[in-house]
Formats: structure tokens, C-alpha cells, sequence
């Protein structure tokens, strides 16, 4: 069903009439209940705004449990390098304690007088771009102390997809670079200690042949020391990195550059598991500067890794029901939308809001409202397709993408089985708890164009539902003026 409204009123079709024409106490009681209502709708945001409040500090306290047992140095600085969040695990590698970092210049903190260049190239690239990035550098702690670390740089986007923040890891690979130097130092040690490494380690000839392989390489890959040697770089690591391996030889070997240092891969193993590595690279040189021999170091970074992908889940996911947050709601919408302009095909976004919640999580508390909205997510993923997007935006507000697509959309269909999906009441602690949901629809191009356009088409369509009776749906003919403060009692 689709709805046209208008905002023009019959009073707004009559001319204005003059000040002495108007009847004052008509006036003062128009004053007095245009006051009353605007005092009303004012409870209603501050009462909103502080459930939303006591939401998102649950959320905030989760968050900073994992942050802070984080093994690795995190540090948050916002576009302009000051530190705004400075975890344990950095305490403990810099020397500095939370309270002094904060409101410090990133830069300035881990290296005094100017020693971060390649860091500060590694951020502002990654700000220019939003692709994480590495990079080796040397930082000073508090007490003066030299270390080197291995940074990886990712961005933090705010709900409209704009850059809000930077997150800088740092694990201390002070040691490691002691070892690489002493390597170097000459052949005997170097087979000394890279017998007893626990990292991976190799050589190979300028033209990629493998020429030697430490023991620790067979404890990370299965493949045992004399089965790597003689065989090509590019055929011992992943297909999807062999042809930027033949790449860099070749420049080696035609130009004399030597190959990129720091490289971060999936490298599968000879039982068929898969782990991320990362290789640091180096060449060994002749008394006379030739280079002679290419250096790796095969080092394990999977749970490195695996922690750097539960932050992203983290960031992008609703803690209480597992699906999409609000922040990948908006990044998903925003990639839909530009792939439905591309293909010229249409898209629609249901906007869903629970009927009766409020008086559960009243009366029965939040402990049992969270399990009602847990049970709402499990059943309203039931109906959407793999190829739809479910997300929680809100307490007890949800959304669902549809398309783009070339075949028909039926958002009304979806809408309707959405709606029957709550029909049977939930039952929680023993107690049934019944639950309905109005739904707006929006369309593009029909409706909007834009990601926030088409969000408020949806939502004031959903109004509409509300006021037509609830646990129904709505569209609209064209995007109508938002209701009047106060009037959603949901």
C-alpha cells in the first residue's frame, strides 16, 4: 500500500489575517499548549536519551574489558595525532601510564625529536587512503630506551563512513632486529643461531632458489628442510602472493631494487591448515655492497591476526543479537546504493520498529527485554534471504536491505512474512511475551537517492504504520514532512 501526504493544510491555503483581527486569549491558549506540548516532547527525548545512554555504556564497558587485556599496544589518536586512547599493553611497552599519554601528540610520545618518519609517512597514507598499513620503526620509551616496533595502522569511520580516528598497534621487535644484524655478521654464527630459532628461517639466490631452511620452518609448515631447498620462492608460499614474489626477483635481478621487506600472507601448510605470516626481508651483501644472497624470516602472526579481526567484528557488530551494528548498517547501504546506480536497478529499505517492547522491558526489566530482542534477531533472520542485510540499528529499531536486483524486489511480501515471523509470542523465563513490529518501506530510486534520504523515507513511513494501528507496514508515494515531537509512543 503506498501513501501520498501533504503537508499543505487548509490553513495554510487561507490568507494570513492581521494582529488586530486575532482573538487574544485564543492566542494565549495557543501559546500555552504549544508550550505544554514542547515541554512533553522534551521528557520524551531526555527519558530516550538516557536509555540509549545506559545501552551504550553495557556496550563501552565490553569493549574496554578486550581493549585493555589486549597483549598488543593500542593507541587511538584523532585526525590531528592526539592520543585519545593508550591501553595496558602500550603502558607497559613505553613506559608512559594512560593519564600522561592522553591529549599528547602521537608522534611526539613514541618518538622524540623526529625519529618516526616511516610511521608518519605509514599514517597519513592510511588516512589518505582507509588501507591499513605496517611498518618498522624506532620509538623511545619514557626511561630513553631505544625499541623497534612493528606498527599496522587502521582507520576508525564514524556512521556517515567518515574518518574518525586512527588505531595504532605496536608489537616490540626490538629483539628480532637483534638477531637479523647478527645473522649478518658472518656465516658461521648466522647457522648458530638460525639452528635454534624458533622464527622460520631461509635463504635464496637472487634468482628465488632456495639455499637454506632452518628446522623451525618444518614446526611451521611441515615441510621439512631438505624438501625447500632447491625449490623456487614462488612455489613454496600461497599461489595468491607467488606472482608478486616473481615480480619483486625480477626487478632484483634486472634493476638491482631489492625486494619489498615486510610482506604479510596466508601460507598454507602441508596438513592443509592455513596460517598468517609475516616475512621480513633482507639481503645479504659482499664485502663490496653486491648483493649475494636474499635473507626471510616464515614468523607466525595468526593470533596477531585473529586479534586484528575480532577488533573489526567488534567495531561492526551489535553485542547483544550478533548482527550488523548501525556503523556497518550505513557502510553496507552506502556500497548498495552505489552498486545500484552502477546497474540501474532498484533497491528497497525496510525500516522495522518492535510494538510492546517498551512495556516488556518495563515491566519485566532489561535482562528479559535483552532476551526478547535476541529472540526477535534469531526470528526475523529466518525470513530475510542470504543475500539481504539484517542489522540492529537501535534498541529495539532494525532495518533490512533489499537488492539491488534485476529481478522484482516484493518488499511488501517481505515485510509481510517479517511481520508474521513475531505472530507466536516469545517466551522468556517462563513467560510469554508478545511482540509485534511496524514496518516503513522506502525504494529507491523511487522515494530517495541518498543513503540518509532514503533512511528517512523509511522511518517516517514506519511512523505511518504507528499511527494507522502498528504491526502492519507502509510505503510511500513521495518522502512526507516528519510527525510532530511527541506523537511516537511506539
Amino acid at each position: 500500500m503506498r501513501v501520498s501526504v501533504s503537508c499543505l493544510t487548509d490553513s495554510s491555503r487561507r490568507p494570513l489575517q492581521s494582529s488586530h483581527m486575532l482573538n487574544e486569549p485564543d492566542t494565549v491558549r495557543g501559546l500555552l499548549l504549544l508550550l505544554a506540548a514542547l515541554l512533553l516532547a522534551g521528557v520524551a527525548w531526555l527519558w530516550r536519551s538516557r536509555q540509549l545512554l545506559a545501552r551504550l555504556r553495557d556496550s563501552e564497558a565490553r569493549y574496554r574489558v578486550f581493549y585493555e587485556l589486549a597483549p598488543v599496544a593500542i593507541i587511538v589518536h584523532d585526525r590531528g595525532h592526539r592520543i585519545v586512547d593508550w591501553n595496558r599493553a602500550a603502558e607497559r611497552l613505553f613506559g608512559w601510564s594512560r593519564a600522561q599519554a592522553l591529549g599528547q601528540d602521537f608522534f611526539t610520545l613514541v618518538g622524540p625529536g623526529g625519529a618516526v618518519v616511516e610511521l608518519r609517512d605509514a599514517v597519513d597514507e592510511t588516512l589518505r587512503t582507509t588501507v591499513r598499513s605496517t611498518t618498522l620503526n624506532w620509538s623511545l620509551r619514557a626511561d630513553g630506551t631505544r625499541l623497534l616496533c612493528d606498527w599496522s595502522n587502521s582507520v576508525i569511520k564514524d556512521a556517515h563512513s567518515d574518518v574518525a580516528a586512527v588505531v595504532s598497534m605496536a608489537i616490540d621487535v626490538t629483539a628480532a632486529r637483534e638477531f637479523e644484524r647478527r645473522l649478518r655478521a658472518s656465516e658461521r654464527r648466522f647457522r648458530s643461531f638460525a639452528e635454534s630459532a624458533y622464527d622460520g628461517i631461509w635463504t635464496a639466490a637472487l634468482d628465488g632458489r632456495i639455499t637454506y631452511a632452518s628446522p623451525s620452518l618444518e614446526r611451521l609448515t611441515g615441510w621439512a628442510p631438505e624438501e625447500l631447498l632447491d625449490q623456487q620462492i614462488q612455489d613454496a608460499v600461497d599461489p595468491t602472493v607467488a606472482k608478486d614474489v616473481s615480480a619483486a626477483l625480477e626487478m632484483l635481478r634486472t634493476e638491482g631494487t631489492p625486494p619489498r621487506r615486510h610482506w604479510q600472507f596466508e601460507q598454507p601448510t602441508r596438513d592443509g591448515r592455513r596460517l598468517w605470516v609475516q616475512v621480513t626481508v633482507d639481503l645479504l651483501r659482499a664485502e663490496n655492497g653486491a648483493p649475494v644472497e636474499i635473507l626471510g624470516i616464515t614468523r607466525d602472526i595468526s593470533d596477531h591476526k585473529e586479534m586484528e579481526l575480532r577488533l573489526t567484528e567488534l567495531a561492526h557488530t551489535d553485542s547483544l543479537t550478533g548482527l550488523p551494528n548501525r556503523r556497518l548498517f550505513f557502510d553496507r547501504l552506502e556500497e548498495r546504493l552505489r552498486l545500484a546506480r552502477r546497474q540501474e536497478q532498484p533497491l528497497a529499505l525496510l525500516f522495522l520498529d518492535l510494538d510492546g517492547f517498551k512495556v516488556i522491558n518495563d515491566s519485566h526489566g532489561h535482562l528479559v527485554g535483552d532476551e526478547v530482542l535476541r529472540a526477535v534477531a534469531d526470528r526475523l533472520a529466518t525470513v530475510v534471504r542470504e543475500s539481504d542485510s539484517l542489522a540492529r540499528v537501535a534498541g529495539d529499531e532494525f532495518t533490512v536491505l533489499l537488492g539491488p536486483s534485476s529481478e522484482p524486489l516484493m518488499p511488501e511480501q517481505v515485510a509481510a512474512r517479517l511481520i508474521a515471523s513475531l505472530a507466536t509470542p516469545i517466551e522468556v523465563q517462563g513467560e510469554p511475551c508478545q511482540i509485534g513490529v511496524s514496518i516503513g518501506i522506502a525504494l529507491y530510486p523511487d522515494d530517495a537517492i541518498e543513503a540518509d534520504a532514503l533512511l528517512r523515507c523509511a522511518d517516517q513511513a514506519m511512523y505511518l504504520a504507528k499511527r494507522d494501528g502498528r504491526n502492519r507496514y507502509m510505503t510511500l508515494a513521495e518522502p512526507p514532512a516528519l510527525p510532530a515531537s511527541g506523537t511516537d509512543s511506539r
